[in-house]
């Protein structure tokens, strides 16, 4: 931080740190090195030094699994409330937590099903009542279940990317949107969790060519069409 002081426009400062199974009552992971050897203090210290060292640069926690029941079975609830809860935690100790970060990696396969928009509303707004600006970290979309045909799955992908993006867009507190890379060629998806029919994942805006897909089409719109805001570097920081 020290190296890029004045650089960064801000840090994920704390990254995966909650969880509702292996947590403290604070809803902090305690299955992690870092609490196992400095101790539940880590995160709080962590943002303190971030603000020490690069004071003008926005200090992010993020976090995902808040938007369907993942492959492992786990559900977006508990996960929420764990959330919220290390939030809450962070906040009563007066740490300079400054926004909340969501990573967005979203499941194709019964997304309409999984998906509860009134819930994923519910949440945003929660973090939104706690006057913290949402930060979508690293959206895309996982094309397991659908089919291997691409001019299907991408119609099934920009699907999915219309309906997360039209529940999302709608909280005004939610100001910026990154996408987890931006072509098919380099996706994390293709290394870690390839296909079973081989054929390789396109989770991302950009064909492995670099040609706009279905699902750049749905995230234009859906930025066209969202609620006017602030921008979020111009916001008051009052921690």
């Amino acid at each position: 931080m020290r190296h890029y002081r004045g650089k960064m426009d801000g840090w994920i400062v704390a990254n995966e740190v909650t969880d509702p199974e292996e947590a403290d009552r604070h809803g902090f992971r305690k299955n992690v090195p870092w609490y196992q050897t400095i101790g539940p203090g880590y995160i709080a210290e962590s943002f303190h030094i971030a603000k020490r060292q690069d004071p003008k640069a926005l200090r992010i926690i993020n976090e995902f699994g808040f938007e369907t029941v993942n492959e492992w079975g786990d559900r977006p609830g508990p996960r929420r409330r764990a959330y919220l809860k290390a939030i809450d935690r962070l906040l009563d100790q007066n740490v300079p937590l400054q926004a909340v970060g969501i990573q967005g990696h979203l499941l194709a396969d019964d997304f309409g099903r999984r998906f509860n928009e009134k819930a994923y509303r519910s949440f945003l707004k929660e973090i939104a009542d706690r006057d913290l600006p949402i930060l979508i970290t690293e959206l895309d979309v996982l094309d397991t279940g659908l089919p291997k045909n691409p001019k299907r799955r991408d119609r099934m992908v920009a699907d999915v990317y219309r309906r997360y993006l039209d529940v999302t867009l709608d909280e005004r507190a939610v100001k910026v949107v990154v996408a987890f890379g931006l072509t098919d060629r380099y996706t994390w998806l293709d290394e870690d969790q390839p296909r079973p029919d081989g054929a390789h994942r396109r989770p991302l805006a950009f064909n492995r060519r670099m040609g706009p897909k279905r699902a750049y089409y749905a995230i234009s719109h859906a930025f066209r069409h969202a609620p006017k805001r602030k921008r979020l570097w111009k916001l008051d920081k009052r921690r």
